[in-house]
């Protein structure tokens, strides 16, 4: 979890790399409205010491599965 008590961007793409495996709609759904505002970065540790690619990635194969 992140500083706020939610999950991180690494942490939510993660969880959609899963969901777009199980193809789980409901999580897909929520991982899309979380990871939105993040459109443009890269998902990954805030140090930028870890990163697991650019959100937007994410988002287009969400948007191709929902």
């Amino acid at each position: 979890m992140g500083r706020s008590g939610r999950p991180s961007r690494a942490a939510s793409g993660k969880r959609a790399a899963v969901g777009l495996e199980r193809g789980d709609h409901a999580v897909l759904e929520r991982l899309h409205t979380r990871l939105l505002p993040a459109a443009g970065e890269l998902a990954g540790a805030g140090s930028g010491l870890i990163t697991l690619g650019p959100v937007d990635r994410r988002l287009a194969a969400i948007t191709r599965r929902s």
